[in-house]
């Protein structure tokens, strides 16, 4: 589902100006419009027009946080292949038919699954046939403390490009939405 309010667009444009990749969720797309269409309506409220205001990457910024701050318990594998069933069921495959290899868990904290090229997927990865890798990772920031989990999708085998998922914390619900938007980068329609 892509939404396209001039709020969405607004935000849309920002991310894909920031020099960052993230990506938003279906979710985490509607809560951010809610805040900008909010802080829209405050500036004029004040008589401030709101197309001279900067706030659409602050926007972002601050759900991301905010999502990251959320203290959950997850089962990474469930998740991982909850996201793959979703990819999988939006190109009107079989989970098993797109994965390269069975999901992987790493640890405790992190799985990920490599997923199939598709026929109309983009040149990417260092020969520009390199598989996509969807992760759920959770950093470890020492000292006990776990950092914010995170969804990545990231071309197998290529160095530092990788497009963070701005998501609400992982259920299964956001699992299903980050399968459709791995189906989406699969076939180039991200």
């Amino acid at each position: 589902m892509k939404i396209t309010t001039p709020a969405a667009e607004t935000i849309r444009r920002s991310v894909a100006n920031s020099g960052l990749r993230p990506v938003l969720t279906p979710s985490a797309m509607t809560a951010a419009t809610a805040l900008l269409k909010d802080l829209h309506a405050t500036a004029a409220r004040h008589g401030v027009d709101p197309d001279d205001l900067d706030v659409t990457k602050g926007v972002v910024d601050a759900l991301t946080r905010s999502y990251a701050q959320a203290n959950v318990d997850v089962d990474v594998d469930a998740l991982v292949q909850e996201a793959t069933r979703a990819a999988a069921a939006a190109l009107g495959q079989d989970a098993g038919d797109l994965t390269v290899e069975e999901p992987v868990r790493h640890s405790a904290v992190c799985a990920y699954v490599t997923l199939a090229r598709q026929p109309e997927s983009p040149e990417w990865g260092p020969t520009g046939h390199s598989p996509l890798v969807l992760r759920l990772d959770r950093e470890d920031w020492g000292g006990g403390k776990a950092g914010p989990w995170t969804w990545s999708l990231f071309a197998l085998g290529a160095m530092g490009v990788v497009s963070t998922i701005v998501a609400p914390p992982p259920s299964p619900k956001v699992a299903a939405e980050v399968g459709q938007i791995a189906a989406q980068a699969l076939t180039g329609t991200l």
